[in-house]
C-alpha cells in the first residue's frame, strides 16, 4: 500500500459498447524466525544482502531493520518486512515510519484489521500529526469505512483548512459512495490548494466524462500540462473525441498512448473500434491483434479481430478468433451468434 499522494487512480477504458503521548499498541502476530544471510529470500539480491550482514553484525540497530524491511516490502516480500518492521519497533518504539510502513505490509499481505490497528494506534498517541491521520483515514475509506474516514478528515480540515490531501480523500469518499456533485466539489478544492494535484485531475476528469461534460477536456489538458506522458491523460482525451465522433483526433490521442503504453489491450482496442468506425477494415484488425497479442485472456479482443476477419472474407479465422472468445467468456451472445453466421455450432 502506498501512500495517499502515490495513489494513482487509472481511468477506466470506456468502451463504446457495453495517541498523547503513549507507545503505539502493535498487537502483530508472532513473528516468522529470522533467515540469516544467504538463506533464502534476505540473500536473494545484492541490497538484500549487503543490509542482512549489516544486521548480522549489528543487530540491536532498530534502523537497519527498517531499511531491510523497505526492500522487503518492494519487493513484495510482506511477511518478511513485517517481522523486520516488528523488530525495529520493539527496539525503537518512536520512529512514526516504522508504523506507516507496518500498517502498509499488513494491507498488502491482506491483514486489514491488524492495518487499521496499527494506524489507530498511531493517531492515538499523536492527535495532531497530520500525516499519520491522512493515512488512517485513507486505511478507513479502503476498507469502506467512509463515515469514520470522513470523520478523520473532518479532524484533518479543523487543524489545517487548506490541506490538498484532505480534500482529496473526501472527494474520493463521496465518489466511492456514489455523491458526484460533493465529489467533484471536494476534488476542485483540492486543486485550488494545490495546482499540481494530478490525482485529483484526473478523477475531476473522469467524473466529468462520465456525466458527458464538455468541461472534462480541461481536465484531461490538465493532467497532461502536468505530466504530457500521462495514460489516463491521454487515453481519457482520445475517449473525450471519440464520444463526440472527433475520429481524427481521438486517433491522434490513442496513437500517442499506444507508443507509450504498449502492453495496455484497451488502448489498442479502443483504437481498433475507432478505426472499424472509419471503415478502415485492416487497420483495425491490427489494433485487434494487438490487444489481444498483450492480454491473451482478451475475450472483447477476440470477438472483434474475428469480425473483421469475417468482413475481408478470412473464415477460418474468424471462426478461430469467434471460439476463443466464447472459451474465455462462455456467455458471450456476439461470439456464439458469429459462429453461428458461419455455419458452425458452438456447443
Amino acid at each position: 500500500m502506498k501512500l495517499l499522494i502515490h495513489i494513482t487512480l487509472y481511468v477506466s477504458a470506456l468502451l463504446l459498447f457495453s495517541c498523547n503521548g503513549e507507545t503505539p499498541v502493535t498487537d502483530n502476530p508472532e513473528q516468522p524466525e529470522v533467515v540469516q544471510p544467504g538463506d533464502g529470500i534476505l540473500g536473494s539480491t545484492p541490497a538484500l544482502q549487503a543490509i542482512t550482514n549489516k544486521i548480522k553484525n549489528d543487530d540491536q540497530n532498530a534502523q537497519l531493520y527498517f531499511e531491510r524491511a523497505e526492500l522487503l516490502y518492494e519487493y513484495d516480500h510482506y511477511a518478511f518486512a513485517i517481522a523486520d518492521l516488528n523488530k525495529a519497533i520493539e527496539l525503537d518504539p518512536e520512529p512514526y515510519e516504522y508504523y506507516h510502513l507496518l500498517a502498509d505490509a499488513y494491507l498488502d499481505n491482506l491483514e486489514s484489521e491488524s492495518a487499521l490497528k496499527i494506524m489507530e494506534s498511531v493517531v492515538r498517541r499523536d492527535t495532531t500529526r497530520i500525516a499519520s491521520m491522512l493515512k488512517y483515514s485513507e486505511f478507513q475509506m479502503i476498507l469502506k469505512q467512509y463515515d469514520a474516514s470522513m470523520g478523520t478528515v473532518s479532524k484533518i480540515l479543523s487543524l489545517d483548512r487548506t490541506n490538498p490531501d484532505a480534500f482529496y480523500l473526501l472527494g474520493m469518499n463521496y465518489k466511492e459512495r456514489g455523491d458526484t456533485a460533493r465529489a467533484i466539489n471536494s476534488f476542485q478544492n483540492a486543486v485550488d490548494e494545490d495546482p499540481y494535484y494530478i490525482d485529483a485531475y484526473r478523477n475531476l476528469a473522469n467524473l466529468l466524462d462520465n456525466m458527458g461534460s464538455p468541461l472534462a477536456v480541461q481536465y484531461f489538458d490538465n493532467v497532461l500540462q502536468i505530466d504530457s506522458t500521462d495514460m489516463d491523460g491521454l487515453f481519457g482525451k482520445g475517449w473525450f473525441h471519440h464520444q463526440r465522433d472527433n475520429l481524427e483526433e481521438a486517433k491522434i490521442w490513442y496513437e500517442k498512448a499506444a507508443a507509450l503504453y504498449p502492453h495496455n489491450p484497451d488502448i489498442h482496442f479502443n483504437n481498433g473500434y475507432l478505426h472499424m468506425e472509419l471503415k478502415d477494415i485492416e487497420t483495425a484488425l491490427k489494433k485487434f491483434d494487438l490487444s489481444v497479442k498483450v492480454e491473451p485472456t482478451y475475450a472483447k479482443g477476440y470477438y472483434y479481430r474475428g469480425l473483421m476477419a469475417e468482413m475481408l472474407g478470412q473464415t477460418e479465422n474468424a471462426i478461430n478468433d469467434f471460439e476463443q472468445a466464447l472459451a474465455l467468456v462462455p456467455g458471450y451472445d456476439k461470439a456464439r451468434e458469429g459462429l453461428e453466421r458461419l455455419g458452425q455450432n458452438p456447443n
